[in-house]
This record gives C-alpha cells, sequence and structure tokens, in this order.
C-alpha cells in the first residue's frame, strides 16, 4: 500500500497544523475525510486537471485522502497544492517532512492563496524540512534556504524529485528564474533605490510619514507594496534620528489574511485585536483588502475613529491603545491573483465601489503604479532633508496659531482653510478642476491636507497650484 504525508495549516482566525494523508487502494472512487467544506471537497477535481498538465501519467485507483485534526474546520483551497504532492511522494514512494500550500488551475499554475506567510512561521517553528510555495508569494514571504518557489505543478514534482538546483532540469530552472521577482532589499538605502524609477511613489511615502496620512494601493501581485512599507517605516525612523530625538521601535504588522470575530473569547484576544494592538505607534499594512471579510471595514473603521480597541464582553472590557498608520493594498480587479485579467469594464468599476464612501474618507492617499511627471525622484540624504524641512514649517504653522500639534491629517474640516493658507488662486484652480472631474469635489478635504503636506516637504508656507496638482495625482487610485 503507497501511503504519504505532507503538511500544511489551516485557514481561518488561528492557524494550525493539520496533516494530509494520502493512501493509495484498489479500487476507483475518492474519499475524503477530515471536516472539510465544499471547496476543500472539490480539491481532488482540481488536483486530476491540474495533473494533465504535466508530462506524468495519473496513478490509477482509489486514494483515501485524510486531513486531521479531524475535528479542525477545514475550509479554502489551499489544500490543493499539499494534496497533489501527496499523490506524487506516494506514487513514488518517497518520504519528507514537507510544508506546502497554494490552489492549482486547469492548466497546472499554482497560485498564491490567503495565510502563507503563517504558514512559514509554523512550519519553521515544527522544523519542515522543505516548504514548498506559489512563486507569486515570493515578495511577501522573501527567500529562505528551506523554501522553494514553483509556478506550476510540474515545477513542484521537478523541485521534489529533485531538491537541489544542481540536479533540477534545466528547462525547468529557466522557466523558474524567468518568473523569479528580485529579490526584496534588505537596507533603508535599496529600498529607497529601488522606485527611483517611479518617483511618486517616493514622495508618497514622505507624505505619509510627514502628514501620518493612511494609504491605499492598486497593486497587482507583482508590485513590492511591502517595499513601500518598509520604506515609510525607514523614514520614520531616519526622521527620528535627523531630529535627534529618541528612536523608539516602530512595530510594522504586514498581514494578507485577517479574520475579525465578534467578540474574544474569555483569556483569549480575538485575531483583529491582536493585530491592530501590536500596531501601536507603527504601521498596520494589509493586503488583498477586497478580498478580506467586509466586518472588517466596519470594526477598523471605529478603531481608527477612537485609537484604541476593546477587550472583552458586554460590561466587562476595556480600551487598549490602537493608534497606527494604515496601508491597505488590493489587486485592481477581481482576477487580480490570477495577473491576466479578463474583466469588463463594468466589472472593474464595481470592483472598486466595494469601498464604502464612508470609510474611503479615511484614507488620504490612493495609489496606482502609473507614473507621473508632477515628481521628481530623490536620493535617500535628500528624503531626510525634505522630512526636516517639513517639520520646520509644520512646527511654526501650529506655533502661530497657538493650536494643539495635530498632523497634517488630524485637522478638523472647518480649520483647513483658516490653518493651511491656501491662495485665492489654487482655490479657483481647484473649484474649477472639480467640475470636470467629480470625484475631487468629494475628496476636497483629503487633497488638501496631501497638498499641505507637499507643501511643508518643499518649504513653502503658502498652498500653491503645484501642490494641488501633485495632491491630485497622488489620489488618482479612487477615480472611478
Amino acid at each position: 500500500m503507497q501511503h504519504a504525508r505532507v503538511f500544511t495549516i489551516s485557514s481561518g482566525a488561528w492557524p494550525r497544523p493539520v496533516e494530509l494523508d494520502a493512501t493509495h487502494r484498489p479500487g476507483i472512487r475518492w474519499e475524503l475525510i477530515g471536516f472539510t467544506e465544499r471547496i476543500v471537497r472539490e480539491s481532488p477535481q482540481r488536483v486530476r486537471h491540474a495533473w494533465r498538465s504535466t508530462r506524468q501519467p495519473w496513478p490509477s485507483g482509489k486514494w483515501v485522502i485524510s486531513l486531521s485534526p479531524a475535528a479542525l474546520p477545514k475550509s479554502g483551497a489551499a489544500v490543493d497544492l499539499p494534496l497533489a504532492l501527496a499523490i506524487h511522494l506516494a506514487h513514488r514512494r518517497k518520504t519528507t517532512n514537507l510544508w506546502a500550500m497554494g490552489e492549482l488551475h486547469f492548466d497546472g499554475r499554482v497560485l498564491p492563496v490567503p495565510g502563507i506567510p503563517a504558514l512559514v512561521s509554523v512550519a519553521l517553528a515544527q522544523g519542515a524540512a522543505r516548504i514548498l510555495l506559489p512563486l507569486a508569494s515570493q515578495a511577501e514571504v522573501g527567500d529562505h534556504p528551506k523554501i522553494r518557489y514553483v509556478g506550476t505543478l510540474e515545477e513542484a514534482f521537478a523541485q521534489l524529485d529533485f531538491w537541489e538546483d544542481a540536479d533540477v532540469p534545466e528547462t525547468v530552472l529557466k522557466r523558474t528564474r524567468a518568473l523569479e521577482p528580485r529579490k526584496l532589499p534588505s537596507s533603508a538605502f535599496t529600498i529607497w533605490d529601488s522606485f527611483q524609477e517611479n518617483p511618486k511613489l517616493q514622495w508618497a511615502a514622505l507624505v505619509a510619514v510627514h502628514g501620518g496620512h493612511h494609504a491605499f494601493f492598486w497593486a497587482n501581485p507583482k508590485f513590492p507594496w511591502p517595499n513601500w512599507v518598509a520604506a515609510v517605516q525607514h523614514l520614520y525612523l531616519g526622521r527620528l534620528e535627523a531630529a535627534k530625538a529618541p528612536v523608539r521601535d516602530c512595530p510594522t504588522r504586514l498581514i494578507t489574511s485577517i479574520m475579525p470575530s465578534l467578540g474574544s473569547t474569555p483569556g483569549l484576544m480575538d485575531p483583529f485585536t491582536n493585530e491592530v494592538t501590536q500596531a501601536n505607534g507603527g504601521i498596520l499594512a494589509i493586503g488583498r483588502w477586497l478580498e478580506q471579510d467586509p466586518r472588517i471595514e466596519d470594526r477598523l473603521a471605529a478603531v481608527l475613529e477612537r485609537g484604541t480597541a476593546l477587550l472583552g464582553r458586554g460590561q466587562d472590557h476595556w480600551a487598549v491603545p490602537a493608534r497606527f498608520q494604515l496601508v491597505l493594498a488590493s489587486a485592481p480587479c477581481a482576477c487580480g491573483p490570477i495577473v491576466s485579467c479578463i474583466c469588463s469594464n463594468h466589472q472593474l468599476r464595481a470592483w472598486k465601489q466595494k469601498i464604502r464612501k464612508p470609510f474611503l474618507e479615511r484614507l488620504d492617499l490612493g495609489l496606482d503604479e502609473q507614473k507621473s511627471g508632477e515628481f521628481s525622484a530623490l536620493s535617500w540624504p535628500q528624503a531626510l532633508a525634505q522630512l526636516e524641512q517639513g517639520e520646520k514649517i509644520w512646527t511654526q504653522r501650529f506655533v502661530q496659531s497657538s493650536e494643539e500639534r495635530w498632523t497634517n491629517r488630524q485637522v478638523p474640516v472647518h480649520r483647513l482653510l483658516e490653518l493651511f493658507h491656501a491662495n485665492k488662486e489654487t482655490l479657483a484652480w481647484f473649484e474649477k478642476e472639480q467640475a470636470t472631474a467629480r470625484w475631487m469635489g468629494s475628496r476636497m478635504a483629503q487633497i488638501l491636507r496631501v497638498a499641505r503636506s507637499l507643501a511643508d516637504l518643499q518649504g513653502i508656507a503658502t498652498l500653491e497650484i503645484q501642490h494641488m496638482k501633485q495632491a491630485v495625482q497622488l489620489n488618482t487610485a479612487f477615480t472611478t
């Protein structure tokens, strides 16, 4: 009897290790055991169709698939790749401490799924010997000696048969290297230099750090938006160092899947509250935003409004500080993870409108990957100098007005024109532009706040037309 075991994790609030056992027996029909939902029960069909893309014959007979622990609910398509690998290992009569996660397309592609960073941390803690992940998740997870990234099921089989690069067939190596994204840079200088070709992203990071603005990205899976979050973090620390202030920790929570629970269990903290409280004083970055649970939007809006998160139930609860800078990223269409878009214009508009307007008004920056001629590239020393210059203008403005030292994002709407010093020509230009772009009218406050931050960074006390134009360019992701 042929048997093999591959490890993965459960998707949900608390990821737990799952053992996937594949056993070959005489017969015809499949047998799937282990408290599975419908998507998981459809996994054998996806595996069989994806197997046809490889040059290996399908092992005939009956396969009994067991997912344990049996009492743990299993959902999602993350077990597709582990199931295919388990059948491959059982057919070859091989055993290995292998962890894997990924969805299979009918043409053999391995697609990313939520929870891959959690699998890496759990697998390494459990002493995994090998980890196979979708190629599209490399920018999110990074490189590790025990991790291999594969783009197709055929490449996954080749990696299992020849784990060392020297033994992998050259055809597979060429195809894999052609699809591999650049390695994530590790230092502040190299991260900043990676955005030299798109200065708009550099200035967006400067504006976010100076004004405390929340940001939103339309980013396809190949876009390294975690690099942009790292650039914001390094700028924040660089600003403190330049000001000779005590450099404190800037916690950064970079997640792609978060499940909100309606209430926390006594003695425990639900995943949403855990993330927002650990991001206090730092950055909370959430990827694949429009694919998250819709309840997150309401709970996150409440946390942004109060600056605290509530723990406990009913009258027995207490507030925990949760003030952070929010960065959201999402694919520009529903088929973003598949990379090749087939959406119509109507579907694209419907996808963008999934973000509700009340929540949108809490986000000042809306970024896309389109380049803009309104901005010029900056080196790392120049970026720190711009921040220092902006700090002086910001401090002088609030000293003169004898007001609380708000960030530009925190200034109330009824005080914007009074504190931001916009001249008449600038306001006249803005009113003229609103007539042709209605979306600008609904975002007037956000554009003014971003324009004020841009003027601060350039050392100018009065808002000018050029600052408004640049602020509009940093909000084009919200156009429909």
